[in-house]
């Protein structure tokens, strides 16, 4: 084992000590809020599960981190991954959770108790599609278990780095349509009922402030259109970069095959998925329908993550192959399309059905389409982060 190799776990390591301390602190955090009786009951409830998935997340990701690291310094090799049998314990264990989060989210539980099966619907999807993905590829695929996890770390951190970027992004957006809004007949007048809009709000209890009420945002033309630049171009372009930036660096190194680079990505893009399919469907945590359906759609999601990053993985392949190295950027502008074209068409089904200024018949037929095509969107990413493997296996087989 080379030193380089050692110090780099040991900072690692490091790492994950610290990422426990937080973990602890999280869950130290989430049973003082359901304990602090000054709080609104809805608010503690949320804050309590949010904090706990954190926690829970923290925990998992830090002791992984640490089992890895105290291997490397026994000198133990990190075995292949390949899920043989796996993928099928995780299935029964994605099916135990669901059941038991039913359970508890039918005797009406919604606090710190609901954290656990918060997170398991959301981490199950993602590993038995990555385990899905390993298959595909082979026992051949070469991707070993530290390697899958120092990806999925980094798609993790990944999100720490992208939301800042993205809010400059959003402000970017904001004042250049408000730029263009002023030059445009009725923008101006446009531009000061939104900001009316925004300052009776801010008169507004935080419990006055209904995702009802947030949603007719998309009533302003003004709004919709900072929307669909920060979410349809920006955030594309700076998840999809950020995703695979430490796969760029590994590889440079470690040079790995198309196939081996599509994994290394897939992994990258679904423990970005993991972080943000956590949080953004904390929404959802009222009632059993609404919780069960805001789980169900981060699974496509999770797949779109998994699938775009997979093609970036890909072109550096290829790129680091000597072979098609023209396909690197093709597939740079491949996923971000994708998932622009993703983010474009779920913008598109909200923002038409606030607009209630359009006649029915046609917010119904944009969001019948935009369904259709998020659907569609949906079923390659899931078909593809499956038969792009098979694909690339079989062809390294028929070029030996």
């Amino acid at each position: 084992m080379s030193d380089r190799k050692l110090v780099l776990w040991i900072f690692i390591a490091l790492f994950a000590v610290v990422l426990l301390g937080l973990s602890f602190g999280c869950l130290g955090l989430a049973l003082f809020t359901t304990w602090a009786r000054t709080i609104e009951i809805e608010q503690r409830e949320m804050s309590a599960v949010m904090s706990a998935c954190a926690g829970l997340l923290g925990l998992g990701l830090a002791g992984a981190l640490l089992v890895s690291g105290v291997e490397v310094w026994l000198g133990r090799p990190s075995p292949r991954l390949y899920p043989r049998r796996a993928w099928i314990l995780l299935a029964v264990l994605l099916g135990v959770s669901a059941a038991g989060g039913i359970g508890v989210a039918a005797a009406g539980h919604w606090g710190i108790v609901m954290a656990p099966f918060h997170v398991a619907l959301i981490v199950m999807p993602a590993l038995l599609l990555f385990a899905l993905a390993l298959l595909g590829g082979g026992p051949l695929a070469g991707v070993s278990r530290r390697q899958a996890l120092l990806l999925f770390t980094t798609g993790v951190l990944s999100t720490l780095l992208a939301i800042p970027v993205e809010l400059l992004g959003l402000v970017f957006s904001g004042v250049l349509v408000a730029m263009g809004a002023a030059f445009i007949p009725g923008g101006q007048a446009e531009l000061a009922s939104l900001a009316l809009q925004m300052e009776q709000w801010a008169q507004l209890t935080p419990e006055a402030l209904t995702p009802d009420i947030l949603t007719t945002l998309f009533a302003s033309p003004i709004v919709l259109a900072v929307a669909f630049l920060t979410l349809a171009v920006i955030t594309p372009v700076v998840e999809e970069v950020l995703k695979t930036a430490l796969l760029v660096g590994i590889g440079f190194r470690r040079r790995p095959r198309p196939l081996q680079a599509f994994l290394w990505g897939a992994a990258a893009g679904i423990g970005f998925a993991v972080i943000e399919g956590v949080f953004n469907s904390a929404a959802s945590l009222t009632d059993t329908a609404s919780w069960l359906a805001g789980v169900g759609t981060r699974i496509p999601a999770t797949a779109m993550h998994a699938f775009t990053s997979g093609l970036v993985g890909l072109g550096w392949g290829y790129f680091w192959s000597g072979r098609k190295r023209w396909l690197l950027p093709l597939c740079y502008v491949a996923a971000i399309l994708f998932h622009g074209l993703w983010n474009f068409s779920v913008i598109a089904v909200a923002g038409t059905q606030a607009l209630l200024t359009l006649p029915r018949w046609l917010t119904g037929t944009a969001g019948v389409i935009g369904t259709l095509i998020v659907g569609g969107l949906a079923l390659m990413a899931l078909v593809g982060v499956i038969v792009v493997p098979i694909s690339l296996r079989k062809r390294s087989a028929a070029a030996q």
